[in-house]
């Protein structure tokens, strides 16, 4: 659902795009410019944040991903709009890029994928030149004193790697390489509304409204019990996760 052409939440309740605008202001504030500058877009999908990137800031960006069917589709919306951008196929820990080679990287809300985010940063900095700039988004834990076990299984839910601390997020940003690293909480427009939404919800399920929703959703193939099952799944979680922004330069 989140690279839909035609409504793009993430699974936390907030756009695909209004976060890929943010996270192409960082960048561009950073650098000085955008027009021409080059970007990878890592953990792409089916190419929405790429094609907003590229219309709205003018960068030179291709975007990777691991999965040959987003690829594929990812460039037919491409060809769909005015600007152009490449796709590859291509793994985060292991990106087809030569070392030093674009401006920015960036990854939109695909490093809850990637279990290993010590490694992810040391990629993202071995392919970006000395001075550019690497902005990531990723969900992080908030409570030190949260179930590991609710945790664990918010993580399975949504075949996502346990969140980790912000702290261990810059840890792992800074010791690949990135210097003047920046943090910011993005979780009001993002999990927490997801929390509500998701107490709406499991509310609704057992009313006249769960029926209609049954129905809604099964025209789309889609399975309400399914649905309540993952969302009951994650909501202990909820409280003890976060969604965060990082953006740094390379040293």
């Amino acid at each position: 659902m989140g690279y839909s052409p035609w409504y793009l939440p993430t699974v936390v309740g907030d756009s695909q795009l209004r976060l890929a605008r943010s996270l192409g202001r960082a960048v561009t504030r950073r650098l000085g410019y955008s027009a021409g500058a080059t970007l990878l877009d890592v953990g792409c999908g089916r190419g929405g944040p790429t094609v907003e990137l590229v219309e709205r800031f003018g960068f030179d960006a291709v975007g990777v991903d691991l999965v040959p069917h987003n690829v594929r589709t990812a460039r037919g919306n491409a060809e769909q709009t005015d600007r152009t951008a490449d796709f590859c196929v291509g793994d985060a820990l292991s990106l087809p890029v030569t070392t030093d080679s674009v401006d920015a990287c960036v990854v939109v809300d695909a490093a809850q994928y990637v279990s290993d985010t010590a490694a992810l940063f040391s990629e993202l900095t071995r392919v970006t030149r000395p001075g550019g700039v690497v902005a990531v988004s990723d969900l992080v834990r908030t409570d030190p004193d949260a179930s590991e076990a609710a945790l664990a299984t918010f993580a399975d839910a949504w075949d996502m790697a346990v969140p980790q601390p912000t702290a261990a997020l810059r840890a792992d940003a800074r010791r690949a390489g990135l210097v003047d690293i920046e943090t910011r909480s993005i979780t009001a427009g993002s999990v927490a509304r997801f929390r509500r939404w998701a107490d709406l919800f499991l509310a609704a399920v057992g009313t006249p409204l769960g029926h209609v929703a049954e129905r809604a959703l099964s025209r789309e193939g889609i399975d309400l019990d399914a649905v309540v099952e993952q969302v009951a799944a994650t909501r202990p979680a909820l409280d003890a996760v976060g969604h965060a922004v990082l953006v740094g330069r390379v040293r």
